[in-house]
């Protein structure tokens, strides 16, 4: 199962609390806000654009429009790698 945002890394790298943010997200009425729309006005706001994009995701979870893992279009995405001992020549051989 995936885990959803870490709202206590969003509040130290962000400098507010997650009470701050909701009272912000619902000062603008971001539920009725697509998430491009959302984004925007957190990044006009002053906060850096990866941290935009964690509060965006967490807001949207928290409002249950997105569950942890899921893409901003309803999609999940998953991805898997492995390491291998060797050089890269001996690694793609391998391959």
């Amino acid at each position: 199962m995936a885990k959803g945002v870490n709202i206590a890394t969003i509040e130290k790298n962000t400098g507010k609390t997650w009470d701050e943010w909701l009272e912000f997200l619902e000062g603008i009425d971001a539920k009725n806000l697509t998430h491009k729309e959302i984004a925007q006005r957190i990044h006009d706001a002053g906060t850096p654009g990866w941290w935009t994009q964690a509060v965006t995701v967490a807001y949207e979870q928290h409002i249950g429009r997105r569950a942890p893992g899921q893409d901003n279009d309803g999609t999940f995405t998953i991805t898997a790698s492995k390491t291998l001992d060797g050089t890269m020549d001996e690694a793609l051989a391998t391959w």
